[in-house]
């Protein structure tokens, strides 16, 4: 049996992870006789707000130029950068195909793939899909609801295993003869709120092809030292002595798993009984989910308890902003561009006694980004500076430069769902694969993981250099 495997998901600059997208063809002779895609995402495009370029850089579509059917469709998990473009494979898709799932990724798909479509209403750029396709594609939706072995196509079974990431995140293993054709999905072995760590690969199921990573950390050697827990701490240090002295506490975090876990740290913690402390914008829906049955699907997804913790209403932000002290947890995680960013960024950046967190990576170009960038400028060269954000009008286009002084106190912790650096080399040792391709991460953590896992795997490709590789199995 012959198998070709294929990357298109594309990067910007040397920093830059690619949206998760890969293609299985199982060849005969020369021809495709089934095609299999895991992941379709989407990364939104670290510029300002008021550019009229797209607004995220996507997988290359004119791949399926080809005219191969697509067979079937894998999702691993619900964050955009899997699955923020899944309807626009609507027009590839054989008749027959189905789109695999897990219960919360399910749960889930809809709102990230409405949030798609409204965003890209209110920046009036070019839709990523229209809504027929979404419907067609929400239409097909196989839940998986249970780990365990799938029948995805006649004849063609997978291991569907948990990973740990968010909840329902989970890996695709594929029986093809002799051999097992993984594709990791992003995971996370230690546990968090609403889902423990990852589950061991059943040994029967060790994979010989590795088709599809998460390269996140692979070259953060300071990850290995970061322990959730200890970054946690320092977070809420922070906030708790803002609210308590009457000022606000702002965290820009991730709206899928990452503010609902957050919310449930802060409630065991007991921070609702310093200060109020409020869930915003589409973290609200996504934390509901979480908290329902939809968003479990295996023992290691466990439920959140927002004990104490008050979901705001569009109608009560300024009551809000009016209080001595207070937290909310809002996206978007980088802080923008737009968003509610604007609303919050604008009462806290210029108040010496609040904070702002941002709870993960911060990309460049981002209004997050910028605002760390002046924070540290400030501290480093005691000195008085401000911040120009791009505002654009969502009815009119109208695009307003607004000024802010960045006088509160701005920190980052990285509270990861992904594995360190150092884990993501053990799960190799681990699964001991014959040939690996190095996907989702920078091309400095491809780079770096594979001059470490080249003496370990026989075969290791980057994602970043080789788009398409035909193996025999």
């Amino acid at each position: 049996m012959r198998i070709r495997l294929s990357r298109l998901g594309p990067r910007l600059g040397a920093y830059d992870i690619e949206p998760s997208c890969g293609v299985l063809d199982i060849l005969e002779g020369s021809r495709v006789a089934k095609r299999i895609v895991t992941d379709c995402g989407l990364i939104p495009r670290t510029v300002k707000a008021f550019s009229k370029d797209l607004p995220y850089h996507a997988p290359d579509f004119s791949f399926f130029d080809d005219g191969v059917p697509i067979d079937a469709v894998r999702l691993t998990h619900a964050h955009t950068d899997h699955i923020g473009l899944v309807p626009r494979l609507a027009r590839y898709m054989a008749p027959h195909a189905r789109v695999w799932m897990t219960r919360p990724t399910y749960a889930c798909s809809l709102p990230v793939f409405e949030e798609g479509l409204r965003l890209s209403g209110m920046r009036a750029t070019e839709p990523p899909f229209d809504y027929g396709e979404m419907i067609d594609v929400v239409s097909r939706a196989s839940v998986i609801d249970k780990p365990g072995e799938v029948e995805i196509l006649p004849g063609i079974t997978d291991l569907v295993w948990p990973r740990g990431h968010i909840n329902g995140a989970c890996s695709f293993t594929t029986r093809l003869g002799r051999a097992h054709i993984h594709y990791a999905g992003d995971g996370c072995e230690h546990d968090q709120p609403g889902v423990k760590g990852a589950l061991l690969h059943p040994a029967e199921w060790r994979p010989h092809v590795i088709a599809g990573s998460d390269s996140t950390y692979g070259a953060d050697r300071n990850s290995d030292a970061r322990s959730w827990k200890d970054e946690m701490d320092k977070g809420y240090d922070a906030c708790a002595n803002a609210v308590k002295a009457g000022h606000p506490a702002i965290w820009f975090t991730f709206a899928l798993h990452r503010a609902g876990a957050l919310a449930h740290e802060m409630a065991r913690r007991g921070l609702p009984d310093l200060a109020p402390v409020f869930l915003d914008g589409s973290a609200k829906s996504f934390a509901r989910i979480m908290m329902s049955s939809e968003g479990r699907w295996c023992k290691e997804d466990t439920p959140l308890l927002l004990n104490g913790i008050t979901m705001v209403n569009s109608r009560e932000r300024d009551e809000i902003a009016g209080l001595k002290g207070y937290t909310v947890i809002t996206p978007p995680g980088m802080g923008g561009p737009g968003g509610l960013a604007s609303h919050w960024r604008r009462i806290a950046l210029p108040d010496p006694n609040a904070v702002v967190i941002f709870t993960g990576f911060v990309a460049p170009g981002t209004d997050g980004d910028l605002i760390l960038r002046k924070a540290e400028e400030r501290d480093f060269e005691e000195k008085e500076v401000s911040a120009e954000f791009g505002i654009e009008d969502s009815v009119t286009g109208e695009v307003m430069v607004e000024t802010i002084p960045i006088r509160a106190r701005v920190i980052q912790i990285r509270t990861g769902s992904h594995d360190s650096r150092g884990k993501v080399l053990d799960w190799y040792g681990r699964m001991r694969p014959e040939v690996a391709v190095l996907s989702h991460g920078s091309r400095k953590a491809l780079s770096s993981l594979e001059g470490d896992l080249s003496s370990a795997v026989r075969h290791v490709f980057r994602a970043d250099r080789v788009r398409t590789i035909e193996l025999d199995i």
